[in-house]
């Protein structure tokens, strides 16, 4: 399906993550993942499936994450807050929106356990090609995420 929002289209479709900076490990801390989670989490390569319906006049937007030990399903619109479930087990409150001009996809955490923020931007540096800058207090990481379909 064709998105109603303004830049969405080249954000929907499989994606998998190919590679990130060295300061992963450093950003799976700061949002609180414990030893044994990081050192899962550094081994395992998700795929995301982002697709978006209308519903009730409304777009919505589905997002799957697989990986060999787990996968969510969340569904939200756009710039309203939700519950999203995350593949290393936290819950959090999220919002998602899409910067003017349909550039770039953010979302926003809070830790619905321990307050812990954390954003991200999505933006297509390629046809194929998705950079996700993640930030967590004064943490930064990079990663690139290839488009299959």
């Amino acid at each position: 399906m064709t998105s109603t929002t303004a830049g969405l289209d080249a954000f929907l479709g499989i994606l998998q993550f190919e590679s990130a900076d060295e300061h992963l490990e450093d950003f799976l801390r700061a949002v609180g993942q414990n030893l044994v989670m990081r050192k899962l989490s550094l081994k395992c390569k998700p795929r995301a499936t982002l697709t978006s319906r209308i519903v009730d006049g409304k777009e919505v937007i589905h997002i799957k994450m697989e990986t060999f030990f787990r996968t969510v399903v969340n569904e939200f619109r756009l710039g309203e807050t939700f519950a999203e479930n995350m593949l290393d087990l936290r819950e959090v409150d999220a919002v998602w929106t899409m910067e003017e001009g349909g550039e770039c996809l953010k979302n926003a955490h809070v830790d619905r356990k321990t307050g812990v923020r954390s954003a991200y931007e999505r933006r297509m540096t390629g046809p194929d090609e998705q950079t996700v800058i993640a930030k967590c207090g004064d943490v930064t990481v990079a990663s690139i995420w290839r488009k299959l379909k």
